[in-house]
């Protein structure tokens, strides 16, 4: 699993953002319901490429990276190999209204900030 971590350090200032390069590191095995009730068990995805995606909708970043990410899932979606999970902090009506109107093109996990408590 290749994955690259951001951190925000202070959104309302001019800081660096942290960022970790974590190459050939194994993620954590979880298993998650995405917002459309499926069920993603880590283990179960060995031998496939999975692209894991933490955001929130309160970073801007973020919402500049998601149609660069749909269109990387939609340009993929064919390919049974490579899954896209993304995992948002947020959760409540104002996620909810989100998911309803804009498009991700990728399966989704609302409340992803508690994954450590599953």
């Amino acid at each position: 699993i290749f994955c690259i971590a951001f951190t925000a350090l202070n959104a309302q200032e001019n800081v660096a953002v942290k960022r970790t390069w974590l190459l050939d590191t194994i993620a954590p095995a979880f298993s998650v319901t995405d917002v459309k009730g499926k069920t993603w068990d880590l283990q179960k995805l060995r031998g496939k490429t999975v692209v894991l995606n933490f955001w929130a909708l309160s970073c801007g970043p973020c919402m500049y990276e998601l149609p660069l990410l749909n269109a990387l899932a939609d340009s993929m979606a064919k390919d049974t190999s490579v899954v896209f999970l993304s995992f948002l902090i947020d959760s409540g009506q104002a996620t909810t209204k989100f998911l309803k109107t804009r498009v991700v093109s990728y399966h989704t996990v609302i409340n992803a900030g508690l994954l450590h408590q599953r």
